[in-house]
């Protein structure tokens, strides 16, 4: 584990990092707070600090959440840039956020950022990992391709009316909603999206969980996962019975209800519950983003194998031997012995997604 002092030498920690660059063989290269490339358990950033400098992170792995504290001002060029790991925003002080800063990051579900933030920087969320995104409404400047999505997986963005200027493609490949009206975005890049809902209005939202009622007003929501002892949630589903996606903008009042599956000694949500499959045959499963679904044939024997698993784009196959994982190649035959679990994960996925897996005998 990683802390960081709050005070040194007597004085207090204000800024993280160097902002510099070194060079050597290979060319020029960021200099995070490691001096190089680091793989640490966690790093826990002191309230306190006001600057994250350039290239403060940039390509350290963190195995737990990094929260970046509320009294964080500004987050410099490439702090988080090829950082692996996950990075939690408090409510605070924010207010810029630099070039390229979480270029490529992961943030499972809906990144909802942080109250009181100004500018987004230059690609500063280039094809970043996540199924939503919520901006404040105290966002004014957005740079060129700040939240640029090449890969083609569907994101939605609300786009607050505060904001004044955006670059460049900074929403291509993503679906816009705002309540500006096209008249509005006349100071805007011409081409800084590929298309945009406009005028999306104010939402009263019921929620029903069983007898539970909830209420929610506003224009995006980042929906709640409730709990239910015995059961997994799996998302929420409109009047008509539809699923709706995690970053939720219904511009019209709505009335969504909790879904859920029980849970079994079968049902593929853990390890130690790997749904067990007939060979040869198909099964649907709902699939959740950044979360494993196990998998194992009804079998026992060794023998070559098939695992497909269809219907979803991005969506990777695992087999797990002992302690080890590794990634497998769908539409090639793989080894099977008895105890392996294959795992089955996708990501940037919408609520109520679902996968055909099947695993096909080959031979002994």
């Amino acid at each position: 584990d990683v802390v960081i002092p709050s005070v040194v030498d007597g004085l207090p920690v204000t800024e993280i990092g160097s902002g510099k660059t070194y060079s050597d063989f290979a060319g020029q290269r960021n200099c995070n707070i490691f001096g190089g490339d680091a793989t640490v358990r966690s790093i826990t950033i002191p309230k306190g600090v006001r600057l994250l400098l350039a290239n403060a992170f940039f390509g350290v792995t963190v195995f737990e959440p990094l929260r970046i504290p509320s009294t964080v001002k500004e987050i410099g060029d490439s702090c988080f840039y090829t950082f692996q790991g996950s990075v939690v925003f408090s409510e605070g002080d924010l207010t810029a956020i630099g070039a390229n800063a979480f270029h490529g990051l992961h943030f499972p579900g809906v990144l909802k950022l942080p109250y009181g933030l100004k500018t987004i920087g230059m690609s500063a969320f280039y094809g970043v990992h996540t199924t939503g995104v919520i901006l404040p409404e105290t966002v004014e400047t957005i740079y060129d391709s700040a939240f640029y999505q090449w890969d083609g997986r569907k994101r939605i963005i609300y786009l607050p009316s505060s904001v004044k200027y955006v670059g460049f493609r900074a929403f291509s490949r993503t679906e816009v909603y705002t309540p500006l009206g096209k008249e509005d975005t006349k100071s805007f890049d011409p081409e800084w999206c590929d298309g945009a809902v406009y005028g999306v209005r104010e939402s009263e939202v019921t929620l029903k969980n069983g007898e539970e009622t909830q209420i929610l007003r506003g224009i995006a929501f980042s929906l709640p996962q409730p709990q239910k002892e015995g059961f997994t949630f799996l998302g929420w589903k409109d009047e008509e019975g539809n699923f709706v996606t995690n970053c939720y903008i219904p511009n019209r009042s709505a009335v969504l209800t909790a879904a859920f599956e029980e849970k079994s000694a079968q049902d593929g949500r853990t390890a130690g519950s790997a749904a067990v499959l007939e060979a040869n045959r198909t099964y649907g499963f709902y699939l959740f983003d950044h979360r494993y679904l196990y998998v194992r044939p009804e079998f026992s024997e060794s023998c070559k194998v098939l695992v497909s698993a269809t219907d979803v784009a991005f969506v990777e196959v695992y087999r797990q031997r002992g302690s080890e994982i590794e990634v497998l190649r769908q539409g090639e035959e793989h080894e099977y012995v008895f105890g392996d679990l294959f795992l089955i994960k996708g990501e940037d996925l919408q609520a109520g997604t679902t996968v055909n897996v099947s695993i096909i005998r080959l031979s002994e």
